[in-house]
C-alpha cells in the first residue's frame, strides 16, 4: 500500500503525490484500488468484500451511508476534483470531497 497526499490519472498512468513532495508515476493497469479517505472498520470490511472475486473492468465505489457500486465501466481520468467514470456508454463524474 502506498499512502499519498494526492492522486491524478489518465487512462494509461497515475501520479501519486507523496508527503515528502516527491511523486510516483504508476501504470494504471498495475493499480488494484485507490481509497481517497480513511474509513471505519465496517466500511473497510465492505471495501474488502467489493474487491473480492473476479472483477471485469473498473469499479467506482461511491458512498454516503452505504456503499453503492458501479462496476463494469472504465475509469477514464482522475484529477484533484473529479473522477470521470465511463459506465454503459455514459460519463459519470463523481466529485471528490475537498481534502482528497
Amino acid at each position: 500500500m502506498i499512502v499519498g497526499s494526492s492522486f491524478t490519472s489518465t487512462s494509461d498512468a497515475a501520479t501519486v503525490g507523496l508527503a515528502s513532495g516527491q511523486s510516483l508515476e504508476i501504470p494504471t493497469r498495475q493499480i488494484h484500488s485507490v481509497r481517497f479517505h480513511s474509513a471505519s472498520n465496517a466500511l473497510t470490511e465492505q471495501w474488502a468484500e467489493a474487491g473480492q472475486g473476479c472483477v471485469r473492468g473498473d469499479r467506482l465505489v461511491v458512498h454516503k451511508s452505504l456503499i453503492d457500486q458501479l462496476s463494469g465501466g472504465l475509469i477514464a481520468e482522475v484529477d484533484a476534483k473529479v473522477v470521470n467514470f465511463r459506465y454503459e456508454g455514459s460519463d459519470v463524474n463523481a466529485c471528490r470531497a475537498s481534502g482528497s
